[in-house]
């Protein structure tokens, strides 16, 4: 199953304006490979919006849970809100639309 994992900050804890932030995120990065395997998660997508202070991952997992601990293995809800939602392609949508 899919899930995107959108983290948003404020200004002041950004990590292009502060240094203990930035090094938090930089870190746990750099180590998300580790992460990611420990939990048996694959990362499938990552995006940031820098003016609206939000990043985003799509996460492939079993279950939530697997998420949520790379989620804080990652330091993401240290310096920000998260929240977590299911998703699922158009093309998977479609094939439950037309069961219907």
């Amino acid at each position: 199953m899919l899930y995107l994992v959108e983290q948003k900050h404020p200004p002041n804890l950004c990590s292009g304006v502060n240094d203990d932030v930035a090094k938090i995120f930089v870190d746990a990065w750099n180590q998300r490979d580790k992460s990611l395997q420990e939990f048996g998660v694959k990362l499938v997508g990552n995006y940031a919006n820098p003016p609206e202070h939000k990043l985003y991952l799509v996460l492939e997992s079993k279950d939530i849970e697997s998420v949520q601990d790379v989620v804080m293995k990652m330091c993401l809800s240290k310096w920000g809100n998260v929240l977590t939602k299911p998703v699922m392609s158009f093309d998977e949508t479609i094939k439950k639309v037309v069961k219907m």
